[in-house]
């Protein structure tokens, strides 16, 4: 009896789920707060170094919204790569004009023009005198 040519069930699952596990790795890595350098691979793969200047606290450099492959972001015009640059400050800015991370659909709607009812600055009391 001859064998299947091409791809069966179980080299498709182990491939998919080979490829889920790389994903999930090189979103971990880009979350590591160490200096990696990849040079030109950098224009390919979200790293350390580009991932940084997504968590900017400036909303200008905050770019590269990637998780795993750069080309959505230079396709988009959101890629922002300069070899040892770091934003001056990580996170939020003024965390008064985001939404509370338990606000799920406010959160989701940010991105889009912002939660209607942000704009009065919303302060949850138990915020009060919390430090960021």
């Amino acid at each position: 009896m001859r064998e299947p040519r091409g791809f069966t069930f179980p080299s498709l699952i182990t491939g998919i789920t080979s490829a889920m596990l790389l994903i999930d790795l090189a979103g971990l890595v880009s979350h590591f707060n160490v200096d990696l350098r990849m040079g030109f691979l950098a224009y390919v793969f979200i790293g350390t170094e580009t991932h940084r200047m997504h968590h900017s606290a400036d909303t200008i450099s905050s770019k590269n919204f990637g998780n795993t492959l750069a080309l959505w972001d230079i396709v988009f015009g959101t890629f922002q790569y300069a070899s040892g640059q770091r934003p001056e400050r990580i996170g939020i800015a003024d965390p008064e004009t985001h939404p509370r991370s338990e606000d799920l659909f406010r959160v989701l709607a940010f991105p889009f023009g912002g939660p209607p009812g942000l704009a009065e600055k919303e302060v949850h009391p138990l915020d009060e005198g919390a430090s960021v």
